[in-house]
């Protein structure tokens, strides 16, 4: 039965989830393209890719979503604006952000990540790293990688303990206990760049001895203005970690060698693309019927449906298409900016 229920909302998950990433109008022109392919280019190999389009999300995308719930936009900026003013540190101007990340292990329940962030804009890094060793409570370190100095400190310094407490009454104390004694390092790579993250990925990146897999480039959106676009490997055996049967489900999910998406913004309201690529053509064509099926089960539930909530999913999984193209099977989600605004209404 679990199995079932999963299959039929994996669709409308998918749709709602994009409810996260919604924006404003896109920019024209390829500048930040260029940008956010000059901070991959950057990265060191990584099984996971992601750009973001920082000024844009702060600047016209989440103003223009939020507006359908104005406490929330408040209590967001609010939190921005206390931020700014204890640490100095406007978020609001850096431009672009490119992070790449490896996953030690394939089971999701047990994996580690390592991760560093390039984050470029009008910032000065010098007052970033200042900030950085003061987070350190004095106890940080400094390393030399070429000609750049690396300071390093342990994660835990810089978090609030506010932070703890919380994780604690969540089940997450131990987890988090066991991440917070893990390194991190910051370092400016030039005056408006700053490269963070773990000491091993931070290495990797200022070495330039490995790069982001081709594969990876090449499944990265080309639009010119995405808000946000990721790619990255799956680990082997996702759906046991759900703990799906081993039915058609669970073998379409684990056929998955890639996942790449992207989400667009104007104007029209929203445009969120996921793409998953399988080692073969055979199993493209059935995941790809797997999502009709879902896709034809999920209109069917919804049809006729009286709720005004039920009437919204209703149109999410209408506007969905899928597309199938070689081993690539495509999910594009294309939401009205009606729709984007009674999404965003329901979020308390």
């Amino acid at each position: 039965m679990k199995t079932k229920l999963f299959a039929l909302t994996l669709l409308s998950v998918f749709a709602v989830a994009a409810v996260a990433f919604v924006g404003g109008d896109v920019v024209k022109g390829d500048s930040t393209k260029r940008a956010s392919n000059e901070l991959v280019a950057l990265l060191p190999d990584s099984d996971v890719v992601a750009t973001g389009n920082v000024k844009q999300f702060f600047g016209d995308a989440l103003p223009r979503v939020m507006a359908a719930n104005q406490p929330m936009l408040d209590k967001v900026m609010g939190h921005l604006n206390v931020m700014t003013e204890k640490t100095g540190i406007d978020i609001r101007k850096f431009d672009s952000v490119a992070v790449g990340a490896k996953l030690k292990g394939n089971d999701l329940s047990k994996m580690d990540i390592d991760a560093v962030a390039i984050v470029r804009g009008d910032v000065s890094t010098a007052a970033l790293l200042g900030l950085a060793k003061l987070a350190g409570k004095g106890t940080y370190r400094e390393e030399k990688i070429g000609e750049r100095t690396v300071y390093i400190f342990k994660a835990g310094d810089v978090v609030d303990k506010t932070v703890t407490a919380k994780a604690a009454k969540t089940g997450m104390a131990d987890h988090l206990a066991r991440e917070l004694t893990q390194e991190m390092a910051v370092t400016a790579y030039d005056g408006g760049t700053l490269v963070v993250g773990s000491v091993d990925m931070v290495r990797a990146t200022l070495s330039h001895t490995t790069a982001v897999s081709t594969t990876l480039t090449s499944m990265l959106s080309n639009r010119e203005a995405s808000v946000f676009t990721f790619a990255g490997r799956m680990p082997e055996n996702v759906a046991s970690t759900f703990g799906l049967d081993a039915d058609g489900l669970s073998k379409n999910i684990d056929s998955i060698r890639y996942m790449s998406g992207s989400m667009d913004v104007g104007a029209f309201g929203m445009n969120v693309s996921i793409t998953a690529r399988t080692a073969t053509t055979a199993q493209a064509n059935s995941f790809g019927k797997l999502l009709s099926d879902m896709r034809f089960a999920g209109k069917a539930i919804f049809s006729g449906a009286k709720r005004p909530d039920q009437q919204l999913y209703g149109r999410l999984i209408e506007n969905a298409k899928i597309t199938l193209r070689d081993n690539d099977v495509s999910l594009d989600l294309t939401v009205p900016q009606a729709d984007v605004d009674k999404l965003v209404a329901m979020i308390k």
